[in-house]
């Protein structure tokens, strides 16, 4: 079985606005509610995909009740944990530009990680739990982390600087930095697809057992202890790439599944990611399918920079 954790799902209230006017009263030419979070959104596109998985998580009053609901209408198993305070509500404005306004969500108590943890007990070897999403800062997951290494649980985790360098030492299945993570993890920059390879090198180097890096319309790397690949994304106009990397996710673990190559898995995971950039939610298994035969993946040489 697949698990989702998510630490701090969300409402996600959409608002369409073409032109917006900072210090003027706006009006959204559309208006969607979405269930939010990083975890969330795998679950959600996996079972797009055919592939079932329960959500984990931490939810609270109305607005958790809501998450819970819309993913049960979407047959998503959830089992969260009930905390006290109400799940957060995320703003994202889409328009010519795309901006974001994210709260910082309710307190996580010991107590509550506990009854996390608690649940985990069920997990068997074999298991897959994808740790994805943001974190209270100071929060610790590495009990967590513990237990998956010590039930030989897959773990995969898609999440900032801060809760990837957690996993590393505990050699994670699969982590999925963007090139914001990547850049605060490194406390580094760059500007392009080449300044990434080093250092998606020296997270195999560090223990994940596999790395896949976005970059946008850039394109991707994929990289594990024997090779590293790069991939070009199928152009497209993008609507928004909220949900593009969760999608990546995704699908690269449904096709593992399925019993298909990691490099497979990571070429439909590319279409995937473009699919949900081009549309105005989160991707379905026909549009990455669409795509899929627009993916170029390359070998990258020891000698690139």
């Amino acid at each position: 079985m697949i698990y989702t954790l998510t630490c701090n799902p969300s409402i996600d209230y959409f608002l369409n606005v073409h032109d917006l006017n900072k210090g003027e009263l706006n009006r959204a030419e559309t208006v969607t509610l979405q269930p939010g979070g990083k975890g969330v959104n795998i679950s959600r596109v996996m079972k797009r995909f055919g592939q079932d998985s329960v959500a984990l998580g931490f939810t609270g009053g109305f607005t958790g009740e809501w998450i819970t609901a819309f993913l049960n209408k979407e047959d998503i198993k959830t089992d969260f944990v009930q905390i006290d305070y109400d799940s957060r509500i995320n703003v994202k404005l889409v328009g010519k530009e795309e901006t974001e306004i994210n709260a910082a969500g309710p307190r996580i108590s010991n107590n509550n990680i506990s009854k996390l943890i608690q649940t985990m007990e069920r997990f068997i070897e074999g298991d897959l739990l994808v740790v994805a999403g943001s974190i209270h800062k100071g929060m610790q997951l590495s009990r967590i982390f513990q237990i998956c290494k010590e039930k030989r649980i897959k773990l995969v985790v898609d999440a900032e600087a801060e809760l990837l360098k957690q996993a590393l030492f505990f050699q994670p299945y699969l982590i999925k930095p963007n090139q914001q993570e990547l850049e605060d993890f490194f406390e580094c920059s760059f500007s392009n697809m080449n300044d990434a390879i080093p250092y998606c090198r020296k997270l195999v180097n560090m223990g994940a057992k596999n790395v896949i890096f976005s970059m946008g319309s850039s394109g991707a790397l994929y990289a594990n202890k024997n090779a590293l690949y790069k991939a070009y994304v199928p152009k497209g106009e993008v609507v928004h790439t909220i949900g593009a990397g969760d999608s990546m996710v995704a699908a690269f673990l449904t096709k593992i599944q399925l019993g298909y190559s990691r490099l497979a898995a990571f070429r439909f995971s590319v279409a995937a990611g473009s699919a949900a950039a081009y549309s105005e939610e989160l991707c379905n298994k026909q549009s990455a399918f669409d795509l899929i035969g627009q993916v170029t993946v390359t070998k990258v040489e020891e000698d690139v920079n």
